[in-house]
């Protein structure tokens, strides 16, 4: 029983190495490597995921320990640094090929390689729109080029037109034999009775 105890115990103790990797601080001789860790691991427990990916990084640069990496890769990933994130994730999984997460990070990398395609189409949807309106301005600009194309100057038109065409058709109904009374100013009222 005791022996069973002891494997047992043996067995915990590997299996909560292997999981607690990631989050142990590293262990070579660098104290300003261990720091950097330290103030990373406390800026991401606070929320603050850009400062620990700066601190992750240095203490990662310093020590050269690839489980730094998915440290990284988790603050990066929080801190929507996507380009990034999935840099550090695939750098772990090369580094520690047998890690216990593996399926885990596997899964995050998909996600992200998902939405930075997602982000890549609008991007380009969006220039593409752009372009189309841009397109759609020099042209209406080039239109707009002339005041034969505006509204007004062919309302203008219109009515000088028509009003031409009134005064030509009294000019030859009336055919110019009636006088006007003086006190008329010149227009002459039929049919009414009186004058």
């Amino acid at each position: 029983m005791a022996r069973l105890r002891l494997l047992v115990f043996f067995a915990l103790t590997a299996l909560a190495n292997a999981a607690m990797a990631q989050e142990a601080p590293p262990e070579d001789n660098s104290e300003e490597a261990r720091g950097f860790f330290l103030a990373g691991r406390a800026a991401y427990d606070a929320g603050r995921f850009e400062e620990a990916l700066e601190r992750f990084e240095t203490s990662y640069e310093l020590s050269g320990r690839p489980e730094l990496l998915y440290n990284i890769g988790l603050a990066a990933d929080r801190a929507r640094r996507d380009a990034r994130a999935l840099e550090a994730y695939e750098g772990y999984l090369e580094a520690v090929p047998d890690t216990e997460n593996r399926a885990s990070v596997e899964g995050r990398i998909r996600s992200i390689r998902m939405a930075l395609n997602r982000d890549r189409v609008l991007r380009e949807q969006a220039s593409a729109a752009n372009a189309d309106a841009a397109a759609s301005a020099q042209h209406e600009e080039a239109d707009e080029g002339g005041v034969a194309s505006k509204w007004w100057f062919w309302t203008i038109v219109g009515v000088v037109a028509v009003g031409a065409a009134v005064t030509v058709a009294v000019v030859a109904t009336s055919g110019g034999t009636q006088d006007p009374n003086p006190g008329d100013f010149g227009v002459v009222l039929e049919g009414l009775g009186a004058r």
